[in-house]
């Protein structure tokens, strides 16, 4: 539970309790709470990107990387691209290079993805999500840049 000074406390109220506000407020002092969850209200926005986006340089050849997106703030994450663009083939397929959102109980969020359009918010099933950004040795693009946060 975040509290009014916005401190994370462990909910010790029970209706058999015998524990004043002041031995909660003491416990809670004591032992901070861990792996509270909120609505997300509290949450931080974070940001993730290809690299070479940041510096606006086109991404490296033949990478395989992984970028795990995580909150422990809450359950689920919102996941939003804010700038996208992949080497597509001529036919729009993504035979070359493409970017696949894996949640962590292994459901597939947003398939083999390419080309310049920005892919739809993705909402996860849990807090941990893998993106796979996959690119071959020839053509290298912008990259993508995504923020997420934990609700």
């Amino acid at each position: 539970v975040i509290n009014k000074n916005n401190t994370e406390e462990c909910d010790l109220h029970h209706g058999n309790s015998i524990l004043t506000e002041s031995d909660i407020k003491m416990i809670n002092q004591k032992y901070p709470c861990q792996n509270t969850k909120d609505d997300g209200e509290n949450c931080k926005k974070h940001v993730e990107m290809s690299i070479g986006f940041a510096s606006n340089l086109p991404y490296p050849p033949d990478q395989n990387q992984v970028y795990t997106l995580s909150d422990d703030c809450a359950e689920q994450l919102k996941i939003t691209f804010l700038d996208f663009e992949v080497e597509s083939s001529e036919s729009g397929s993504c035979d070359y290079d493409w970017v696949k959102v894996v949640d962590q109980d292994g459901t597939i969020l947003m398939d083999k993805t390419c080309g310049d359009q920005v892919p739809e918010e993705i909402i996860s099933k849990t807090n941990k999500v893998d993106v796979q950004f996959v690119t071959d040795d020839l053509l290298s693009l912008k990259g993508w840049h995504l923020e997420y946060r934990g609700f």
